[in-house]
């Protein structure tokens, strides 16, 4: 387990450090599921950088995760990529709990979802969660 730290992307300053691995190429597989994504900040204030801390849980079959990615949907429904990039922390593992932190200035009040995804060395995606903060 670790916390995932980052940069700058469209009218947000976000931050996001991914803590995962970058394991050996393995053979193709099955798809990388994601579950139980948790934000444990539910409010940010308006134009003031804040920290949005959560958590979120992986399993890979084949032990070769390599990447969760992410976007952060606007309340004017605009997306906004957020990086991510996986550390050889859980290189090799095949269940584990993530935690992540995404520093974020919201333009405008309303509710912001994160959507996260992981992708494993075969390039096969899991499916796409979705969790929600507001801007007050």
């Amino acid at each position: 387990m670790g916390v995932f730290r980052g940069w700058r992307a469209g009218p947000l300053v976000l931050a996001l450090l991914w803590l995962s691995g970058c394991g050996d190429d393995a053979p193709s597989g099955a798809p990388p599921s994601i579950s139980a994504l948790t934000l444990v900040t539910t409010t940010v204030p308006v134009a003031v950088g804040a920290t949005v801390s959560g958590a979120v849980t992986f399993h890979d079959d084949d032990g070769d995760p390599k990447e969760l990615l992410g976007d952060l949907v606007l309340p004017d429904q605009t997306m906004v990529p957020v990086i991510g990039r996986l550390l050889d922390v859980v290189a090799g593992q095949t269940d584990a709990t993530l935690r992540f932190e995404v520093e974020v200035k919201a333009p405008v009040a309303g509710r912001y979802t994160l959507r996260l995804r992981m992708i494993d060395d075969q390039f096969h995606p899991s499916t796409t969660l979705t969790a929600s903060f507001d801007a007050q």
